[in-house]
């Protein structure tokens, strides 16, 4: 677990002057046993994780939930990658289930990609 304070700030919790103060605000990081960084606390206690496969790729990151104006539900916060064999990155699902995709020829050259 690693954290980082930054530089202190005025801050109104409350959204009032009446109750400002100075804060510090602090992130936590923390990683697996191979210095890949796996989670993350914002200042405000929200969380990302985020998932590597055995190759160190990153297969996965959920951001945490957010609830757009006007919407009375949170919309889910996850983004899938996957890869081909040979390492290269052939798709990206975006939380609102839109997919990029990607082509590669034998030497590994991108030669198409397709969006959502």
């Amino acid at each position: 677990l690693a954290t980082t304070t930054a530089p202190a700030v005025q801050a109104e919790p409350d959204g009032t002057e009446a109750n400002r103060a100075t804060v510090r605000p602090v992130t936590a990081s923390g990683f697996n046993t191979f210095g890949e960084a796996t989670e993350e606390q914002d200042p405000n206690g929200l969380v990302t994780t985020t998932a590597y496969d055995a190759n160190g790729q990153k297969v996965s990151e959920t951001l945490p939930p957010y609830t757009p104006d006007g919407e009375s539900s949170a919309l889910p916060g996850t983004t899938v990658y996957t890869y081909d064999s040979e390492g290269n990155q052939t798709s990206v699902t975006t939380p609102g289930g839109r997919t990029t995709s990607y082509a590669y020829d034998r030497s590994g050259n991108l030669t198409r990609t397709t969006l959502p």
